[in-house]
This record gives C-alpha cells, sequence and structure tokens, in this order.
C-alpha cells in the first residue's frame, strides 16, 4: 500500500517507558509512578507509550511465561486513553549507551548457548551475550516445557504467541495498536560491534563474525561461490581503531574479497530479520509492525563507512551499496524505526569522525519512500532542549507522508517533575501534530 503525502500531515508523538518499569520478577516497581507519569504524557498530548517486553524477565523457565505486570501497565494506559506499543526484547539490556539497568537474556537461555558457542564473536574470541547469533536460528539444542528441543526461532515464536494470547484483550480493543519486533542487541537490526566494554566512541567497532556456526557458514558459502576463503576479516583493526590506520578499510574493503564478506555477513542479517518478521505477521496479524534500525553516524563520511560495515550495514554508496534500501526492501509493510533524529551535522563537526546523522537520517528516508513504505523516528540520547526538538521536527517535514511517527527516548524524573522541560516537551508534541 503506497503512502500518500497529505497537504496536513500529523506525527504521532510516543514515549518509551524507563527500562526498570518491570522488576526482575515480573511485577511493576510502582504503579502510582506509572500512572503519575501516563497522566502526564496523556496531557502532554501524546499519542501512547513503548515498553520493552524483556524475554529475561517474562520466561523464567522454558514455555512458562510471566506477562502479568505488563497487563497491569497496559490497564491502567487503557484507563488513560493511551495507546501502547510493547517490544518483544530479545535481547540483554545492560552493557550499551543508556542501558541504565542490567536484564539478562533467560538464564536458561545462557546455559546452552555459552558452552555450545551459539552468541556472536570477535576475532580475539570474545563472545556477546546480548543476543544469540543469527547463524544459530536453527540449531534444535534450546529445552522446552515439553521436554522437545527448540531452535530460537522456535523460541521467538512461542514467546510472541504467548505474548498475544495473554494480552489478547488489549489486541482486540486496540489498546495495543502496534509491535516492535527486537531484532538483535539494543532490540536494532544489527551485529553487537560497538560494546562498551571493549569500545568507545568513535572507534570502527568489529566484525562479530567469529563464532564457529558463522565461520563454517561463511567457508561453505565461499567454497559454494568457487572462492577459499577460510577466514572473515582479520584487518580490520581493533574495536577503538581508525579506518585509516587498519587495512580493510583503506583497501580490503574494495576487493573481491571484501565484496564478498560484506555481501555474506549483511546478508545473514537479512536472513535473520526476513524470518523473525515472517514469524511475527502471522502471530500479530491485524496489528501494525515495528521494527528499529541503529544510526551509525561516524565515518558516514569516510569512503568506507567502516563503522556500518562492522555492525552489518554494507553501505558504501561509492561502490553502489545502500544497506537502508536493502533492510527496507526485506521490512515491506513493517515499519522501519530510526533513530538519530535530533542530531545534526555541524554538532559533530569538531569530532574528527566524518560523522553526518543528517544525511545518514535522510538516507533512511529516501530509502522508505522509495519503497512506499512508512518510518518511525527516535532521538539517540536523552535530550530535553528546544534545539533538538526543532532538528526532529525539520526531519520530520523532510519525510513527510512517510516519517509518520516519533519515539521519544525516554519517560524520565527530569520530564515528568520539571516544569520547563516539560513543557517544552508539551510545545515540541504540538507541533509534530501539525507538520
Amino acid at each position: 500500500m503506497f503512502a500518500l503525502i497529505a497537504n496536513s500531515f500529523a506525527a504521532e508523538v510516543n514515549v518509551m517507558m524507563p527500562l526498570n518499569t518491570i522488576n526482575l520478577d515480573g511485577s511493576v516497581r510502582d504503579m502510582n509512578y506509572v500512572k503519575n507519569a501516563m497522566t502526564k504524557m496523556r496531557d502532554a498530548g501524546v499519542h501512547g507509550i513503548i515498553i520493552d517486553v524483556w524475554w529475561g524477565i517474562a520466561e523464567p523457565q522454558p514455555n512458562v511465561y510471566k506477562f502479568d505486570g505488563y497487563l497491569q501497565v497496559f490497564e491502567m494506559a487503557r484507563s488513560l486513553g493511551l495507546k501502547m506499543e510493547p517490544i518483544m526484547s530479545f535481547h540483554k539490556c545492560g552493557g550499551n549507551v543508556g542501558d541504565s539497568v542490567t536484564i539478562p537474556i533467560p538464564k536458561w537461555v545462557l546455559e546452552v548457548a555459552t558452552p555450545k558457542k551459539l552468541f556472536y564473536a570477535d576475532q580475539w574470541g570474545t563472545m556477546a551475550d546480548e543476543y544469540i547469533s543469527a547463524a544459530a536460528n536453527y540449531e534444535k539444542v534450546f529445552p522446552s516445557k515439553s521436554g522437545d528441543l527448540r531452535t530460537p526461532l522456535t523460541m521467538y515464536n512461542d514467546y510472541m504467541r504467548a505474548f498475544r494470547s495473554a494480552a489478547v484483550q488489549f489486541f482486540n480493543d486496540k489498546t495495543i495498536d502496534q509491535v516492535q519486533i527486537g531484532l538483535g542487541p539494543c532490540g536494532e537490526l544489527r551485529y553487537p560491534s560497538y560494546p562498551l566494554s571493549r569500545w568507545s566512541y568513535p572507534g570502527v567497532g568489529a566484525f562479530q563474525a567469529f563464532d564457529p556456526l558463522m565461520v563454517k557458514m561463511f567457508q561453505e558459502k565461499a567454497k559454494a561461490a568457487g572462492y577459499d576463503y577460510q577466514s572473515p576479516p582479520t584487518d580490520a583493526g581493533t574495536y577503538n581503531s581508525r579506518p585509516e590506520q587498519t587495512q580493510f578499510f583503506t583497501t580490503t574493503y574494495k576487493s573481491t574479497y571484501g565484496m564478498f564478506f560484506m555481501t555474506f555477513y549483511q546478508g545473514l542479517l537479512l536472513e535473520h530479520a526476513q524470518d523473525i518478521l515472517e514469524i511475527s505477521r502471522e502471530v500479530f496479524s491485524g496489528t501494525p509492525l515495528t521494527s528499529k534500525v541503529s544510526g551509525i553516524h561516524w565515518w558516514y563520511g569516510h569512503d568506507s563507512h567502516a563503522a556500518e560495515l562492522t555492525a552489518g550495514y554494507y553501505n558504501v554508496l561509492s561502490m553502489g551499496k545502500n544497506a537502508y534500501e536493502q533492510i527496507e526492501a526485506v521490512f515491506g509493510d513493517v515499519q522501519f524505526d530510526f533513530t538519530c533524529m535530533e542530531m545534526t551535522d555541524q554538532g559533530h563537526a569538531g569530532e574528527n569522525c566524518n560523522s553526518k546523522p543528517e544525511e545518514l537520517v535522510r538516507q533512511c528516508v529516501d530509502a522508505v519512500k522509495q519503497h512506499a513504505g512508512t518510518m518511525s523516528g527516535e532521538n539517540a540520547l536523552e535530550t530535553y532542549s528546544s534545539q533538538s526538538y526543532d532538528q526532529i521536527l525539520n526531519q520530520l517535514r523532510y519525510g513527510k507522508g512517510y516519517l509518520n511517527q516519533f519515539a521519544y527516548m525516554r519517560q524520565t524524573d527530569q520530564l515528568i517533575y520539571n516544569d520547563g522541560f516539560y513543557n517544552q516537551f508539551k510545545d515540541f508534541v504540538a507541533k509534530a501534530k501539525n507538520i
């Protein structure tokens, strides 16, 4: 269905709840606080509330689900006339920018995935326990309540079906009017290439292609294509390298080997998205879906787009590679959710890392336009400034008719209790409704 551009355009504003709204035992941390915060958001004119439905909280044992705390939050939203957007969060919270709490993926999953090395790994053998490797999607090794073994895709399917069943009343009355599908670390479709434990801005990050299953998959793909490639790249520097300090981001990425690897690396990510979104469309039939893509703006102005490459986005424009157009082609009717909306190129000009967040956002908007899709935006970092709101509005205007939602990240005590910040936010919401 083609998105229609009207003369007057309203962008809905949704607000993300705090990461610790639900305790590790599945209970609501403070329902009075939730009610007060939601009431303030409603009075500010927001459309709805976004909340992570953490796998690590809600499936404490195989096929045993605890959604009661979430259902209480949905009921509160319904009573206040707000919509809800739950996120199917199959990743770990903790270790990335903005993570204020630690919520691991389920312990029983870790107990299987860790010894079997089913997590993404870098060339030094360090595994990232944030999210199960896409190369393991069809590994039938995880337990179930019945005693049968499950693949990761089966676990995600079971989880989403259990959630849909538990929250059916909120789907039926459209309190839940959209579901976000997490596809990787931070809920984003990417590899965990820049963890804070090993990376600092603006390093290029590191390829996460060295878990045994992915190495084997790479070797088999290479052999089938007539190449004798035995390993993913080991000439891409370290997490904190600059592009010019590495062989890969100066010359290798343009070689036959480099192009083959990047096609493989991004391709696995796209197949992963396709598999999970196919399941999600069936489970949540009749409810709009959205998925998040990471805003990796540093080194965007470098020919190699180094930091994007390590995250799995083959976005070398000089070589005709447009990662976001390819992602949007896979997303199709699933809304493309993208961050960096508040950032300007000028604001990062002094960092000496070819950062171009404005251009990056617009490349994504153009990709969505090309496929007549829909898009949601987010701010990347906590912000309360009028300058940031003005930049978000500028980007909403650029995407008018396609960029139809904005997710504010996130609701904090400062937003709720600081009158100056609250009133600025309220003014921004009103302007977003009349782009």
